[in-house]
């Protein structure tokens, strides 16, 4: 549903439909219907209680048999051949008090929910997004910024940037994922040297031993074997 508001703060809100592609006009009818009295069923006591300024559209004609209507929206008014579904009211109704409002729950949910929001959209955040992202394509081959980027819906030169601002380049990010991972692996006896490189996105394992020595002065074989279980 979208809500629509004119000028004045006592114009009547609407709140119709919009943007809805369905298969066909009939079902279109039926899922605009179906939506409306989902809408007033849940709000009712919200916002419509002892309300009778308010009207119920509907796209269709007005069929023989409104019992259906009268059930679910009682006295209150209905037009059928309006221009879109939804439902028109005063906006004044949106400022009114809940009569089961909880000022103490409401105070804890709104600290959750930034407490969320930091961790979801954080300064961090982008971060352990990269993180993840790069570790479901390693196994496919060198992730890229530009692949990334992509999935991030962002541009490389953004992505990077907004990187720099955490702190790491992408380059450091995927390399310091790749050195972690690589002293997981290279412990494991039931996986071979040849499979590591492959897990870590190496084109071939001459790549991954020249990694492997700039970060720890050993070769791979000769860390597994000072590390062997």
């Amino acid at each position: 549903m979208q809500a629509r508001r004119a000028g004045s703060h006592h114009d009547p809100v609407q709140l119709m439909l919009s943007d809805v592609i369905l298969d066909d006009i009939l079902s279109g009818i039926r899922t605009g219907i179906f939506i409306v009295a989902c809408f007033y069923n849940i709000y009712s006591n919200l916002l419509f209680r002892n309300v009778s300024e308010v009207e119920f559209w509907f796209v269709n004609p007005r069929p023989k048999d409104t019992v259906e209507y009268q059930r679910t929206f009682g006295s209150k008014a209905v037009r059928f051949g309006a221009p879109s579904c939804g439902i028109l009211f005063d906006s004044e109704r949106l400022k009114l008090p809940l009569d089961t409002a909880n000022s103490k729950l409401h105070a804890v949910l709104c600290g959750y929910a930034e407490m969320v929001l930091k961790e979801e959209f954080g300064t961090r955040n982008l971060t352990r997004r990269v993180l993840d992202l790069i570790l479901k394509e390693l196994p496919h081959g060198q992730p890229s910024i530009e692949n990334i980027a992509r999935q991030l819906c962002m541009s490389p030169r953004t992505l990077g940037r907004r990187m720099e601002r955490e702190g790491k380049t992408f380059k450091e990010t995927l390399d310091e994922l790749r050195r972690s991972l690589a002293h997981q692996y290279i412990i494991r006896q039931d996986v071979s040297l040849a499979e590591v490189a492959f897990l870590l996105g190496y084109a071939n394992t001459a790549t991954f031993h020249r990694a492997f020595k700039r970060w720890t002065g050993q070769t791979p074989l000769a860390y597994r074997q000072a590390n062997r279980r």
